[in-house]
């Protein structure tokens, strides 16, 4: 089992590290969308559309490993 693969397995608090993925998820593609709002305004704001697209792809990169089977020791 690889490092990440512990990770997302891991319980941080209160729930585990694949839950915090999805919550980091949902925050990047909030940023990605307030930077969009910001280009439609006022035509500056590319830099947070470049943050939030970056960390939603890593966010869906780390995110689609598939899930440990219970039985599995592997």
């Amino acid at each position: 089992m690889s490092g990440v693969d512990r990770l997302l397995e891991r319980r941080i608090g209160p729930w585990s590290g694949r839950v915090w993925g999805l919550v980091l998820n949902l925050v990047a593609n909030a940023v990605a969308l307030w930077g969009v709002s910001s280009v439609m305004r006022t035509g500056s704001g590319w830099n947070w559309i470049v943050v939030g697209g970056a960390a939603t792809v890593a966010c869906i990169a780390v995110l689609a490993r598939p899930a440990r089977s219970p039985g599995s020791d592997a």
